[in-house]
Parts: structure tokens; sequence; C-alpha cells
């Protein structure tokens, strides 16, 4: 037998599925703060509930708090990818790693993403579900194999803000922790960033970046998992 027909989803459905897809893992609370914030997270769970029954969305229980970790489907993710909500058909998370111990780290990148989004609301500027990309691969050499050497953020932000003149286009790094570097390796994870900023290619001497950012965008350090005075 073949695989079911992809179902039709709302705009709402449709949205929420293409955040899961590129933001790998999402608690419902989450969700409700970037696609329904003047709704209650009943009505959240509902949507959530109904793209898992469509086979789109699964959930794995937290082990940290008593929550469902949402997650896309291969199903769900090839729908989004089909329906132009995603430009690529996004790697799938699967369930084992959706409630790995990565799984915080994850949800924490995407708390620090939607303190930019609810800004971004208040200021009428444009910063949407889909304005950060998780862990960011930028090379700091042309080798090949164990040679090559790379930086991989943690996340980049596109923040679109909105000004008389007209739009300025603002990039970010994020470098987040969560209490578990110390002191000495966080500040040598930063350092890396100069080295990317560094890097050069062989031949023409233009800046690595170059090819990805028409300036370097700085580099915000998030600091969580921990009470504020420990940071």
């Amino acid at each position: 037998m073949g695989e079911q027909p992809l179902p039709a989803l709302s705009e709402k459905e449709l949205e929420i599925l293409a955040s899961l897809a590129q933001h790998r893992v999402l608690d419902a609370r989450q969700v409700c703060a970037v696609h329904l914030p003047d709704s209650n997270r009943r009505w959240t769970r509902k949507l959530l509930v109904r793209l898992k029954r469509a086979g789109l969305a699964d959930y794995v229980e937290s082990a940290r708090a008593p929550r469902r970790l949402w997650y896309v489907t291969e199903r769900g993710a090839r729908l989004a990818h089909r329906a132009g909500a995603l430009e690529v058909e996004p790697k799938v998370l699967a369930a084992e790693l959706a409630a790995g111990p990565l799984q915080a780290h994850t949800l924490a990148v995407n708390d620090a993403a939607i303190c930019f989004l609810r800004c971004a609301r208040e200021r009428g500027d444009d910063f949407g579900p889909l304005a950060w990309r998780h862990e960011v691969f930028h090379p700091l050499s042309r080798g090949r194999g164990r040679r090559r050497r790379a930086l991989i953020a943690d996340a980049v932000f596109t923040y679109l803000r909105i000004e008389e003149g007209g739009t300025a286009i603002e990039q970010r790094f994020l470098e987040l922790d969560r209490a578990t570097l110390s002191v000495d390796r966080l500040a040598a994870e930063l350092a890396r960033y100069a080295e990317l900023y560094r890097a050069r290619e062989t031949k023409a001497r233009e800046p690595m970046w170059r090819g990805l950012y028409p300036v370097f965008p700085p580099v915000h350090c998030v600091l969580a998992g921990a009470p504020r005075r420990a940071c």
C-alpha cells in the first residue's frame, strides 16, 4: 500500500509545522509565544494534537519537567517543504534525540529567539517564526577531512528593523551556554568568532564569511541554565 495523501492544513497549522521542522523541538509554551500570542495554551495544544493525529508531528515527555516536547515527523517535514513553508526539506529529529541531553540547549536557544520575536512585535519590526537557524556551519579553512576547521554557531538571527527610510537587515550570531562550560572554555568558544572574522580565502584574500553576510554579525552570548547570581 502507498503512503496516504498529505492532508490539507490551515495556514496557522502549516506555520507551526514549519517551526517544528526548523527549530527541532518546541514545547507548547514556545509554540504559543511564537504563533498564538493572543490565544491560550489550550488552543495551542489542540492544534499540536491535530498535527500528531495526522502523523505530521509527535512529542516526547520531558524528563526534566512534566511537559511535552514537540518535533516534526518525516511526513510533516515533507508536507511543509512541498507547501512552500520551508525552502529546503529539513533533517528530521528522531524521538531519542528529541528526548536526549541536547534538547535543553535547543529549547534555551529557542527561548532566546522568542525574546527577540517579542521585542520585534513591540517595536513593529520583523523577526518571524523562521528568522533564526540552528547550528550554522562556518568554515575556518579550506582543508578536507580532519584538516578542515570550522565554527558552528549555536544560531544565527536575521532581524529586519523597520525605519522611516526603509528596512535595515541585521544579523547576529548566538552563542549560548547553560552553565556547562568553565569561564576559560567559554572565552575560547567566543574567541573562535574572532578567528572566523580573520579567516581569508587563499587566493582572493577575501574574508571567508563575506559570501554569507554583507557585514560580520555581532555575537550575542546568552547565559542560561543557572540562577542569575551564578552567571
